[in-house]
C-alpha cells in the first residue's frame, strides 16, 4: 500500500506548479492590458497630436507594434515552456519570471511617459522571491538593474529636454529605491525559505502520523481504523447507486500456535507472505485491510459473489502450498475465509457480523475453507 507523503522536492514542485499557473495568468493579463492601453493611445495621438513630436506611423511602430510584439511573443513562448512536460520545474520558474520581466521592461523602455514607469520592473524582484531560488533572485535583480539603466538613458534623451537636474535626481532616487527594495526582497526570500521548510516539516509530521494510523507498518495494508471508515463510506454509496458490496474476511489458521513454536519474528514473515498472496488473489483490489492480528478484510464493489468466492479459493490454495523455512523445518499453513454480501437495510455492524459468522463457520468446518454466509446465499 503506497503512502502519499511527498518528499521535499515533490512538495516544492507542487508549490511551484501552483504559482506558475497563477503567474502565467498574470502575464497574459498584463500583456493584454498593455496592448489595450497602447491601442487607446492612438486616438489620443490623433486628437492631441500637437503634443507628440513624432509622425503617426513612427509613433505606432514605437509605442504600439514593437512593444506589443515583444510582450505577446514572450508570453506565448512562456506558455509553451510551462505546459511542456519535459521541461524541468526550475526552467519553468525562470521562464515565468523572465516573461514578466520582459513585459514590465517593455513598459519601462517604451512607455516611460511618467518616471514611476521606470521602476516597474522592480516588481519582478518580489515575484522571484515566490520561487525560493537564490540564483533566480540574483539574476532577476541583475537584469532589472540593467533595464533600469537603459530606461533612464532613453528617458533622459527623449523625455526631459536635456534637464540635467531632473535626470540626475531621478537616477539617484531610482537607484536608491532599487537597492532598498532588493535588500528588503532578500530578507523576505530568506524568511519565505525558512517558512516553507517549516511548513513542509509540519506537513510531513502530520502525514507520518496519519499514515501510522491508516497503514499497517508490517504488511503495508490499511488498518482497522481505515476499514471502519471505508466500510461506512461504501455502505453510504451503496444506498445511492445500489452497486454490489461484498466483504471477505480471511484469517490465518492456528497463528497463535505458529508464534509459540516458531517465534514472533517468523510469525511476522507468515503475515507478510499472506498479505502479498492476498493482494495477488484479489486482483490488486486497493480495499485490503489488516483487520486484526491475523485477520484480513477485503471490500469488493461491482464483483459477483461467485467471483469473490473463486478469489478466496485461489488465496487458500496458494497459501496452503507455500512452505516456509524456520529452523530447518519447512512448515506450511492454511487460512479460512468468510464472505458476506451487503443488502439494503443492513448497518455496518450487521454486515461485518454476517461476515464474521461465515468466517467462524469456515473454521468450524475444519479450516482451510471458504464459506459464504447463509443470508448472502439466500439473496
Amino acid at each position: 500500500m503506497e503512502t502519499n507523503i511527498l518528499e521535499y522536492d515533490d512538495y516544492k514542485r507542487k508549490y511551484y506548479a501552483t504559482w506558475q499557473k497563477k503567474m502565467l495568468h498574470v502575464c497574459w493579463a498584463a500583456s493584454g492590458t498593455l496592448l489595450l492601453v497602447e491601442l487607446m493611445l492612438i486616438p489620443v495621438y490623433i486628437f492631441v497630436g500637437n503634443t507628440i513630436k513624432q509622425p503617426l506611423l513612427m509613433y505606432c511602430l514605437q509605442r504600439v507594434v514593437l512593444p506589443s510584439c515583444i510582450s505577446l511573443t514572450s508570453v506565448t513562448l512562456c506558455t509553451v515552456i510551462v505546459r511542456k512536460q519535459s521541461v524541468s520545474q526550475r526552467r519553468k520558474n525562470y521562464a515565468i519570471n523572465f516573461c514578466l520581466l520582459t513585459i514590465t521592461g517593455v513598459v519601462s523602455l517604451f512607455h516611460n511617459y511618467y518616471q514611476i514607469f521606470l521602476m516597474l520592473p522592480m516588481f519582478v524582484i518580489f515575484v522571484s522571491v515566490i520561487f525560493l531560488d537564490v540564483a533566480l533572485f540574483n539574476k532577476i535583480s541583475f537584469f532589472v538593474f540593467c533595464i533600469l539603466v537603459v530606461s533612464l538613458i532613453t528617458w533622459g534623451l527623449f523625455e526631459t529636454n536635456g534637464n540635467l537636474s531632473l535626470i540626475s535626481g531621478t537616477a539617484v532616487s531610482s537607484f536608491l529605491i532599487f537597492f532598498i527594495l532588493r535588500s528588503f526582497a532578500k530578507l523576505v526570500l530568506t524568511f519565505v525559505q525558512h517558512q516553507t521548510e517549516y511548513s513542509y516539516g509540519r506537513y510531513r509530521e502530520r502525514s507520518e502520523t496519519l499514515t501510522a494510523i491508516r497503514v499497517d507498518s508490517l504488511t503495508n495494508l490499511y488498518t482497522r481504523t481505515t476499514f471502519n471508515e471505508m466500510l461506512s463510506d461504501n455502505i453510504g454509496a451503496n444506498k445511492e447507486v445500489s452497486n454490489p458490496l461484498i466483504l471477505m474476511l480471511a484469517k490465518i489458521d492456528d497463528m497463535r500456535n505458529a508464534n509459540a513454536v516458531y517465534g514472533k519474528e517468523n510469525g511476522n514473515d507468515i503475515l507478510k507472505s499472506f498479505s502479498e498472496l492476498l493482494k495477488y488473489a484479489v486482483n490488486d483490489n486497493r480495499n485490503i485491510f489488516r483487520y486484526s492480528g491475523n485477520t484480513f478484510a477485503v471490500l469488493f464493489t461491482n464483483q459477483s459473489l461467485d467471483a469473490v468466492k473463486d478469489m478466496a479459493h485461489i488465496l487458500c490454495s496458494s497459501f496452503s502450498a507455500t512452505h516456509f523455512t524456520f529452523s530447518g523445518e519447512t512448515p506450511s499453513f492454511t487460512a479460512s475465509v468468510g464472505i458476506a454480501r451487503y443488502f439494503s437495510g443492513m448497518s455496518a455492524a450487521e454486515f461485518l457480523d454476517d461476515a464474521k459468522k461465515a468466517l467462524h463457520k469456515a473454521k468450524a468446518q475444519g479450516k482451510n475453507n471458504v464459506v459464504i454466509s447463509p443470508l448472502s446465499e439466500s439473496i
